[in-house]
């Protein structure tokens, strides 16, 4: 009997797959043990496939890989032949022109090993939930969650909030509310980038939200983004390449238009690796937990902690107003609180709430200034 293992990827996870995959494994006389959930940082990626690095939509595929997993062990007697039976029996049934891959097996016993090295590093162990597409992890304690509902080209204090959490959470099942900054943000007093979107959105979940054809509003960011800064190199990018850095790796429809889900993940997820926070960005529909529908905001952030095995969970200031303590309690997680205290980092000018793009834009130590934009944690013990 040999061992291997298939991972589940992201739209795989989305889709709810799991199962079918399961079953295809026991259909070939696999024996079949779901390991938990894995999320990869782009440095695992990079080690796990450095061909990524030459390819020409490299941005696409490492914010595809790093995507929310579930890490499956089979046993057989030929176990990566098997595998490999296995995974092309689930992408036959599931032609539908996608450009990825769905599920993958490693190429040869040596990759096996390798990539098993890199997946168990960011392997959170647990079984798969019972309603799919979600997945219960074993508890860890200490595992601190935070959790925001997504914004394009965040602020500081958001990504100081993920540089202390171990997992953040964008609650993208949440539905659209009018008034919150999910398609646009300040880079200088009167300057804003704003994504337009398709209307009808007030009765959307926000991971349902479509934006406007990109050639109405790309070029006018850009433009916008030279005229303030320029060519400036503070950070080693100037804004408007780091700028485009992050929409290269978002997939666009045949309309033009993507998912603003996906744009403001993906321009989180570019100024997080240039600020140097590596925590693991995951959304709530790919852990399975739905945050539309009645409010009980203590109770479905009570589940998404239970399900990603956190004993702590790391809330904004805001939510002291409708958060019940003795909710967390119960379940034996920690609730805790963080007041943003925005840094003065243009000098004179004093604190401001600008993008976090523009911190990149103006300070080379902008890394180190992150943790400025958080005061200490106040814990707050359940009633």
């Amino acid at each position: 009997m040999t061992a291997t293992h298939l991972l589940v990827k992201s739209d795989g996870v989305i889709d709810g797959l799991l199962p079918e995959v399961l079953q295809a494994c026991r259909a070939e006389g696999l024996q079949a043990n779901v390991l938990g959930l894995v999320q990869l940082t782009w440095a695992d990626i990079r080690a796990w496939g450095p061909f990524v690095q030459h390819l020409p939509d490299r941005e696409q595929v490492l914010d595809y890989l790093s995507g929310p997993g579930i890490l499956v062990e089979v046993v057989g007697d030929d176990a990566l032949a098997q595998a490999a039976r296995v995974k092309r029996s689930v992408r036959q049934r599931h032609r539908n022109e996608r450009l990825r891959n769905v599920l993958h097996t490693p190429d040869d016993e040596q990759a096996s090993v390798r990539e098993r090295q890199i997946f168990n590093r960011r392997l959170l162990a647990g079984q798969h939930a019972s309603t799919a597409p979600g997945i219960t992890v074993s508890r860890a304690e200490g595992r601190t969650v935070a959790a925001v509902q997504p914004c394009f080209f965040p602020w500081p204090g958001q990504l100081a909030m993920a540089a202390r959490a171990d997992l953040f959470v964008f609650l993208d099942t949440a539905m659209w509310a009018s008034g919150r900054r999910y398609a646009r943000n300040e880079i200088d007093a009167g300057t804003t980038l704003t994504v337009p979107l398709r209307s009808g959105r007030s009765r959307l979940r926000l991971n349902e939200v479509r934006t406007r054809p990109w050639e109405e509003w790309v070029p006018s960011h850009e433009k916008t983004l030279d005229l303030v800064y320029g060519r400036r190199r503070v950070s080693g990018m100037a804004p408007v390449d780091v700028y485009r850095e992050a929409m290269r790796g978002v997939d666009i429809d045949g309309e033009g238009t993507s998912s603003l889900t996906a744009v403001t993940m993906r321009s989180t997820r570019v100024l997080a690796d240039r600020l140097m926070v590596d925590t693991p960005l995951l959304c709530a529909s790919a852990i399975g937990v739905d945050f539309a529908g009645p409010p009980d905001a203590t109770g479905k952030l009570v589940e998404l902690c239970i399900r990603l095995g956190a004993t702590r969970y790391l809330s904004g200031p805001l939510a002291r107003s409708y958060l019940n303590p003795s909710g967390f309690a119960n379940a034996g997680v920690t609730l805790e609180f963080v007041e943003y205290t925005p840094y003065a980092y243009r000098g004179d000018q004093g604190p401001v709430s600008f993008s976090a793009l523009d911190l990149i834009a103006r300070r080379s130590d902008a890394a180190e200034l992150l943790e400025h934009w958080l005061a200490p944690s106040d814990l707050v013990e359940g009633a």
